[in-house]
């Protein structure tokens, strides 16, 4: 499959209709609102509505329609239960002051509800949502404090606040602050909060803090009925940074991410600080966190480094972590995986060490299968990044790197999913003018790539349930009657 195989059929002169117009995936084609994706209820007597048909619904508006020229609207954060219930939140801010609000909407049996603002002080940013399978659901996001009215001015410190969504009430409730009081000139600042919701409703959110200018603590909360006072997970006071969350069948939490190696010194004009990945793993039968450790390459050294992990784990606990490593001119894609209670050694998934890899994902099935994706280039030759993958199967084994996308346009944010059958799902944004930029395609080691789907788009969210259900989201520029418009838009794959 390659970057050749699509039509290129819109002129790049008009590239925000094509945007909207040259959309696949059975949607798309309208630049006004859709309706929600499925069918009605099926002729004379019966259950209920008819299930929706299988492979990829319409790609319908979620969000409410905004202007472009005065509303920014970010890519999305979605969750996806296993009885195939979908959330999609996203931030919207304004360009006058620095305001931002956070929406959320919901699909279930292949209808989508009316979006939602679930902050109430038009000062919120980066949403993050999780769900668990009776389809309830929480979204965190950060509040920031403004030193002047109407979000202007300069930011004195941020928040961590949380709002959840009760399937048996069918309401999200009122948003609360979980980190630290940070009062206007406190320099308190909490950010890039991360969360997961297990079977019984018990809720961790993870992210980072830092008070008066020290370095940033992974801090976590736990919801069991109540939220508990934030508490610092990371046992050191070298900075930290990207957090990550993952959750078992059990309830076990698995947290990881990147850790400085040095303490950053001011009398240095070029301080070493060798950021290096950390995991940690709440047990939910003994309520405690493991003591937090480096899983990285321990052979590391001077300015090398690591950034971007990403983590995957499976209902039986087993789990699969993937990031970024520079070694002094090489960055690599490397992998390390959690068996029988302990972390392997990192291992590298690309032997292309010429031309940097960046932006990794990963999943893992039931079985233990993995797959990773990343982009990189082809060649010293290739102008643009290509997409790649790779697999892992149940004894910890890594095949070969392969193409998913060679490159006419740049590959980027590509994201990967996994159903228990161990098909894979691949999703990606790809800059190219004249053409829809979001693609998704199935992968299967005995079938191989299935055919593409394309979706119009300028970002890209994936996320796979165990039964082979997906969520795709993006945010999507429209030519409107009279402006430019802005607005969310998802699709969903049912088997």
């Amino acid at each position: 499959m390659s970057g050749n195989v699509r039509l290129r059929l819109c002129s790049a002169l008009m590239l925000a209709l094509c945007l909207f117009g040259c959309g696949g995936g059975g949607g798309g084609g309208s630049s006004n609102p859709l309706p929600a994706s499925g069918p009605g209820p099926g002729p004379g007597p019966g259950p209920g509505p008819t299930p929706p048909p299988p492979g990829w619904s319409s790609f319908d508006r979620v969000s409410n329609l905004r202007n472009k020229f005065f509303t920014e609207i970010f890519t999305p954060s979605i969750a996806l239960t296993s009885q195939s219930v979908g959330f999609v939140a996203w931030n919207e801010a304004q360009f006058a002051g620095g305001c931002g609000q956070i929406w959320v909407n919901r699909n279930a049996a292949g209808a989508w509800g009316t979006s939602t603002e679930v902050d109430t002080t038009n000062q919120a940013i980066d949403p993050y949502v999780a769900a668990n399978a009776g389809g309830d659901a929480i979204v965190v996001w950060e509040e920031r404090e403004w030193t002047g009215a109407s979000c202007t001015g300069g930011i004195t410190g941020t928040e961590v606040w949380a709002s959840r969504y009760s399937a048996a009430s069918g309401t999200w409730s009122a948003p609360l602050r979980i980190s630290v009081d940070a009062p206007p000139n406190s320099t308190i600042f909490s950010s890039s909060p991360v969360a997961v919701l297990d079977a019984t409703n018990r809720a961790t959110v993870v992210w980072l803090q830092s008070i008066s200018g020290s370095p940033n603590t992974v801090t976590y909360s736990r919801f069991d009925g109540a939220w508990s006072a934030p508490a610092p997970l990371s046992t050191t006071t070298r900075s930290t940074a990207e957090p990550t969350l993952a959750l078992d069948g059990g309830g076990n939490v698995f947290a990881l991410w990147v850790q400085d190696t040095f303490a950053f010194d001011p009398n240095q004009s070029n301080n070493p600080l060798l950021p290096n990945v950390w995991a940690a793993r709440y047990d939910a039968t003994a309520g405690t966190w493991s003591t937090p450790g480096l899983i990285g390459t321990s052979s590391l050294s001077g300015f090398d480094g690591t950034e971007r992990p990403r983590l995957a784990v499976n209902a039986g606990g087993a789990a699969v972590a993937a990031w970024e490593e520079s070694r002094g001119a090489e960055v690599s894609i490397v992998a390390a995986r959690f068996s029988s209670g302990a972390w392997s050694a990192p291992v590298l998934l690309e032997n292309n060490n010429a031309q940097p890899a960046a932006f990794p994902a990963v999943a893992i099935d039931v079985n233990g299968n993995a797959q990773a994706v990343w982009t990189q280039r082809i060649d010293a030759m290739a102008a643009n990044k290509s997409g790649y993958t790779a697999r892992m199967d149940t004894t910890g084994t890594w095949g070969a790197a392969q193409l998913f996308e060679e490159a006419v346009e740049d590959v980027s944010s590509p994201q990967v999913g996994m159903d228990d059958s161990g098909r894979a799902f691949i999703a990606w944004h790809q800059g190219a003018l004249g053409l829809a930029q979001v693609h998704a395609v199935d992968f299967t080691p005995a079938n191989g790539f299935g055919s593409p789907v394309n979706f119009a788009g300028e970002g890209v969210t994936l996320a796979v349930n165990a039964g082979g259900t997906a969520l795709l989201a993006s945010e999507v520029t429209s030519a409107e009657t009279a402006f430019f418009g802005m607005s969310i838009r998802a699709a969903m794959f049912r088997p």
